[in-house]
């Protein structure tokens, strides 16, 4: 049910981190890939790996996102999945001290991003007539407030109800809108925290799984979105966190589970 043999799919930003994966999973399962990104020399060497088409596109820009749409369609033949993953990490700084500047540079690439790659993507597959999947990626900065976060929170939250709009909308076209929310991932985006042992850890107990989350862990959640298996689910946000979302940081009886569990394998 998750063979999308000759389906186009578009991954923005997809050459790294989450957006490499998710592209490995949809050329591993039969789609032709088109990645795009704002630097053709970074998305070769995947482009290569994969057999993908390598588009020079910036989200924030409409002309080139439909110049982008019009090369894959005249190379590819069409737009059956977009996956809006290209994203602009948090600036990290307190609410108080974001500027103008700090706000348009996250909100333009990812909420702006998102609108105008989805909608010039829902606007080919409604032309083509043969429905189609439109998968965005957000974050858990949606649903926890976060107080050196709130422009990525914003355009996320955003995203999210974005989603939902357009599931609505474009259903009668037999087109499902569906959004990935990853917890705390393994990615470049992290590195520096998870190279800070005792930053790691902490946030790390947080999360019941008692791991970080691999970009396999997403990719795998975006296949079945863009495929039939999901043909009757739409409007969603699904999140892929390990259980960090669900769980009670304050909660001690976990810890006293496991430090219990472990005097055991210890022998004492």
């Amino acid at each position: 049910m998750a063979d999308i043999s000759g389906k186009v799919a578009v991954v923005t930003g997809g050459y790294k981190g989450l957006g490499v994966a998710i592209s490995r999973a949809l050329a591993g399962a039969g789609a032709r890939v088109s990645i795009w990104a704002r630097d053709l020399s970074a998305i070769d060497p995947v482009a290569r790996e994969l057999g993908a088409q390598a588009v020079r596109c910036d989200v924030r820009d409409p002309a080139d996102v439909y110049r982008a749409i019009d090369v894959t369609v005249a190379e590819l033949g069409g737009v059956d999945v977009m996956v809006a993953n290209a994203g602009h990490p948090s600036v990290f700084k307190s609410f108080l001290d974001v500027t103008a500047e700090d706000w348009a540079a996250i909100v333009e690439t990812n909420l702006g991003g998102v609108f105008r790659t989805t909608q010039a993507a829902a606007r080919q597959m409604v032309a083509q007539g043969r429905g189609g999947k439109i998968i965005v990626i957000t974050s858990i900065r949606s649903g926890r407030g976060a107080p050196h976060a709130a422009e990525y929170a914003a355009s996320k939250s955003g995203a999210e109800g974005l989603v939902r709009v357009m599931a609505v909308g474009l259903a009668p076209h037999g087109i499902q809108v569906n959004a990935v929310r990853p917890g705390w991932m393994a990615t470049e985006m992290t590195e520096a925290l998870r190279a800070n042992d005792a930053l790691s850890d902490a946030l790390i107990r947080q999360v019941p799984a008692r791991r970080w989350g691999q970009p396999e862990d997403v990719a795998g959640i975006v296949l079945y979105l863009a495929s039939s298996a999901s043909d009757f689910h739409t409007g969603d946000v699904i999140t892929v966190d390990g259980g960090f979302m669900a769980g009670d940081p304050l909660d001690p009886t976990q810890y006293l589970e496991e430090a219990s569990a472990a005097a055991a394998r210890s022998g004492g």
